[in-house]
C-alpha cells in the first residue's frame, strides 16, 4: 500500500460526496424553470421537456457506483496493511487519518497526542517503508 493510494481514499470521498450532491440536484428537479417576472403575457407553466438531466443523473448515479466500488477495495486494502502493525497509536493515526479523512489537527486531539506527532510518525513511517 503506497502513501498515494492512502491518500487516494480521501479524495474519492471527496469526490463521492460531490457526485452525490450533483446526483440529488438532477434527481429532484421537475424540469420547472423559473418564472421572470415582467409586465408581458406569458404562456403559463413551461416545462423542460428534454432529457438532459435525467441522463445526465444517470451518468452521476453509474459514475458514483463505479467510484464506491473502487473506493471500498481501497479501503478494505488499506485497513488489512494498517492492521499488520503492532503499534496501536500508529494504527490509529493511519486509520483516521487516511480512511476517515481527519486532518492531523482533529486526529492529534482526539488521540491525546501533540499534533507534531502524529505528522512525525506518518512521515517516518513512510520514509521507513518506502
Amino acid at each position: 500500500m503506497t502513501f498515494q493510494e492512502l491518500r487516494q481514499i480521501h479524495k474519492n470521498n471527496i469526490e463521492l460526496e460531490r457526485l452525490s450532491n450533483r446526483y440529488r440536484e438532477l434527481k429532484y428537479d421537475f424540469g420547472v424553470n423559473s418564472k421572470e417576472i415582467s409586465d408581458m403575457p406569458t404562456a403559463g407553466r413551461v416545462f423542460d421537456t428534454s432529457m438532459s438531466h435525467r441522463e445526465e443523473a444517470c451518468d452521476a448515479e453509474i459514475e458514483y457506483r463505479n467510484l464506491y466500488y473502487e473506493n471500498e477495495i481501497l479501503i478494505r486494502k488499506a485497513r488489512s496493511y494498517i492492521e499488520q502493525f503492532p503499534d496501536v497509536q500508529l494504527k490509529a493515526v493511519l486509520t483516521l487519518h487516511f480512511i476517515n479523512g481527519m486532518p492531523i489537527y482533529d486526529v492529534a486531539p482526539a488521540l491525546g497526542l501533540p499534533e507534531w506527532e502524529c505528522g512525525r510518525m506518518i512521515k517516518v513511517h513512510f520514509n521507513n517503508v518506502f
